[in-house]
Order: structure tokens, then sequence, then C-alpha cells
């Protein structure tokens, strides 16, 4: 720990000094390795960073900030399918975080594998609970037809957004995506509002 403090003291060789004594002194402790991927990230060294956080990872598999801190550098690094991977195991941790659903869904869709996407997204919208003014469900709700569009279901991304329309609060957004997609879909006599 106090190779990190010296790195974020600009002390970048005492800290990478303090580093590998830990681990020379214990090459199976998951906080030095989690470290010494900190550093690495610091430095911008990314793979060595994965590479550090994998190792801590050996020794300490269900520990929640490597796990985020790997999905993050997965995620920057493009490696799509070790973000997805990552991420459920987030999510197989902590299943009753929003974020967990979220990020889950959202490596499905960066995979281009819409169906899946939606089909997470769905059953954490069903475990939701309906409160007054809730930002966060109506950005769900938005999320949620933004990858029905991008799937081409353009029909079900309309009828989504009448369904849900009273749940979403940003309601210039609902008007313009509805336009677009009545444009998308031919549909040039709809009824206008006023």
């Amino acid at each position: 720990m106090k190779g990190l403090t010296l790195n974020c003291l600009g002390r970048k060789e005492e800290a990478y000094e303090y580093v590998r004594k830990g681990l020379r002194n214990d090459l199976k402790s998951h906080v030095c390795w989690h470290v010494f991927g900190l550093l690495q990230r610091s430095d911008r060294k990314y793979d060595e960073a994965i590479k550090c956080y994998r190792n801590a990872l050996k020794w300490d598999k269900d520990n929640i900030q490597i796990l985020r801190d790997l999905s993050l550098l997965q995620i920057q690094m493009r490696d799509l399918e070790g973000y997805r991977d990552t991420r459920y195991q987030l999510f197989i941790l902590r299943p009753t975080q929003r974020a967990s659903w979220i990020g889950f869904a959202m490596a499905y869709h960066l995979l281009k594998d819409f169906e899946m996407a939606l089909k997470i997204l769905e059953e954490f919208r069903k475990t939701q609970t309906k409160r007054g003014y809730d930002y966060e469900h109506s950005e769900l709700l938005l999320y949620q037809n933004m990858v029905m569009r991008e799937a081409g279901n353009l029909e079900d991304a309309l009828s989504h957004l009448n369904k849900y329309e009273e749940q979403i609060c940003d309601k210039l957004s609902v008007m313009e995506t509805k336009a677009k997609l009545h444009l998308d879909l031919n549909h040039f006599k709809e009824p206008q509002r006023n």
C-alpha cells in the first residue's frame, strides 16, 4: 500500500520498488498484484495491468474491486469477450445491484448480441418496483429502447415507447425518438401532438 501512496505522490520508482518487495515477500498476495496492476494502469501499460489483475484474481477470484478494475480496462482495450465474462462474474456475485445487470446487458449490446442484451434488460425491468419519479428507471427504459432500435426492431421500439411513455422523464427524447421511428417506418400520416 505504501507503493500506491508513493505513486500518487509522483515517486514512481520508489512505488514500484515497494510493490516488488511486497510480491517477493508473498507472491500469492492478491493485494500486491492488484496494487501492481494499479501502478501499471497509471503508467498506461494496460496489457501489463490486466495481467496483474488476472494474477490477483487467481488468489481472490471473487474480489469485487479487482473485477471492476479489470472490466474497466477490458472495455478500454476493446476486449469485449473478456468484458462480458468479467461482467458475468460481477453479475453472479452481486445480482441485486443495478450496475451488475446494466453492465452485463451492455457487454452483450457491445458484442451486438441484441437479443441477449434485451432479455437481460427485460428481466431486470421486471424486478423493479415502480416509484413516482424515478429517473434511473426512465433511463433504463430509454436504453432498452435504444438497443431495440439498433437491433432493427423498429415496430417493437415504437410499441415500447408508447407503452412506457408515462414512466420516461425525458419527454423531449420520447417525442424525438417517436418522430424518428415514424419516419423510419414510413408512418407519414400519424396524428401529431399539439
